[in-house]
């Protein structure tokens, strides 16, 4: 079964797409695994008399609170509720959702205005939802993963790198700005599962690269905490350890950072964002690296 999730405070929207036919108002559905909201006692009814395969179940779940679980029978198609003070559709607050091939789903909010496509706003109406809950905490763990692995960590190793004559400076800067790095990321990555759970999101791989970040961080912060001293045989092991899993670190970072903005769906503008930063970044590196091999 593939899902598309809504869920707000003052409205609870769940568009559900089968791959089977949908389950007729006379069956006693269990959707409470697959939603974050009481679905055993919901009214239902079809929504056309001509496709009985689209199923609207509704319940008000508090003074203030409605549970709604749209579904359908065929994951080619969309779904959509709309919801206004007067039953119209112009001037409603529209919730749209559809999948994609990759089968992960999407549901946006639409302020319809007009009939005219310039009048449909999209992530925009009336309905006071926990839509933006959401999306902030989805963008709030891109973030936060994007300025703690994919940018303090590679600026931290530039420091390390090409800054050691500013002695003990490079060293404490170096050791701050990585501390601040882990932070960022693992408050990130705790974000990461929240935003699962709330979408009941398949990630896997991008959840399996962010796993193996976090381990190798934490053994980046473990190894400072044995480093050996300067010009014993264990200190060369300990340096061809560290720098390299360092570097291992930052590639998969800033791959699971691109791949994490794809799955996210935010467009050009986290792209074009990260990309500028990423290239800015590469080329002071290369700066340094030409004038730390003039100096030798």
């Amino acid at each position: 079964m593939k899902l598309v999730a809504f869920t707000a405070f003052f409205l609870n929207l769940f568009l559900l797409v089968l791959s089977q036919n949908a389950e007729p108002c006379n069956s006693v559905i269990d959707y409470n695994e697959a939603v974050n909201f009481d679905t055993t006692a919901m009214f239902c009814q079809t929504v056309w008399k001509s496709n009985t395969g689209v199923v609207l179940r509704y319940v008000q779940a508090g003074p203030q609170l409605w549970s709604f679980l749209l579904s359908a029978p065929d994951t080619k198609t969309w779904l959509g509720i709309g919801f206004s003070t007067d039953g119209q559709m112009v001037g409603s607050s529209a919730m749209v959702g559809w999948m994609y091939q990759n089968g992960t789903g999407v549901v946006k909010q639409y302020d319809l205005q007009g009939t005219e496509p310039d009048k449909v706003l999209p992530d925009a109406g009336k309905s006071q939802t926990q839509s933006s809950l959401y999306t902030g905490i989805k963008r709030t763990h891109g973030a936060l993963n994007m300025i703690g692995w994919g940018i303090l960590m590679p600026i931290g190793a530039i420091v390390a790198r090409y800054f050691r004559q500013w002695d003990p400076i490079w060293f404490y800067s170096h050791i701050a700005i990585q501390i601040f790095s882990f932070l960022f990321g693992l408050v990130g990555f705790i974000l990461g599962f929240v935003v699962k759970d709330f979408i009941k999101a398949e990630v896997t791989h991008h959840k399996n690269i962010g796993i193996l970040i976090l381990i190798l961080a934490c053994f980046q912060v473990m190894a400072l905490l044995i480093r050996p001293k300067k010009g014993t045989k264990p200190r060369k092991y300990w340096n061809w350890y560290h720098h390299n899993a360092g570097r291992i670190l930052v590639i998969f970072a800033i791959s699971n950072i691109f791949y994490g903005i794809r799955l996210g769906m935010e467009g050009s503008s986290w792209y074009g964002t990260y990309a500028v930063i990423l290239a800015l970044m590469v080329i002071v590196a290369i700066v340094l690296e030409i004038r730390l091999w003039r100096q030798r």
